[in-house]
């Protein structure tokens, strides 16, 4: 029997008041799980939404990273591509990000990308990981 790989998203929805000065007192949190087969499991990258599908850019693929340098952050286990999900059909669609200059690959592949969406936009700043440009790790 083969094994599938899962691709999991838990959907938070947060209750809050409306109005901002208002005091908070209790709010919940729901989580549903989503599941997408032969997805690797990303984490720490960018996500966005864009006409109802999910755009995930950056972040690793190799799970929870060891914490002693070098070995926190292998190049093997960098994300290299651009995925585009549709969860309502199930379908998913990537491309490499590897073609594209140098100092742009090396920033779309890092991991833990300060990011916010507003409206139609991505905004990313950041993130860590290998810069072969400068044969170190940086932060971008």
């Amino acid at each position: 029997m083969m094994l599938m790989r899962l691709f999991s998203v838990f959907l938070l929805t947060c209750v809050l008041p409306l109005n901002a000065s208002a005091q908070i007192d209790s709010f919940h949190v729901e989580m549903e799980p989503f599941a997408l087969a032969e997805m690797p499991g990303i984490h720490s990258g960018a996500v966005a939404s864009f006409n109802g599908r999910w755009i995930i850019i950056g972040g690793r693929v190799n799970g929870l990273h060891g914490f002693q340098s070098p070995f926190a952050f292998p190049n093997s286990g960098k994300n290299e591509l651009a995925w585009v999900i549709d969860p309502i059909s199930g379908q998913k669609w990537s491309a490499p990000v590897s073609g594209l200059p140098v100092a742009l690959y090396e920033s779309l592949t890092a991991s833990n990308i300060p990011f916010y969406q507003d409206e139609d936009r991505l905004y990313m700043v950041g993130g860590y990981g290998w810069s072969a440009a400068a044969n170190d790790f940086r932060t971008f």
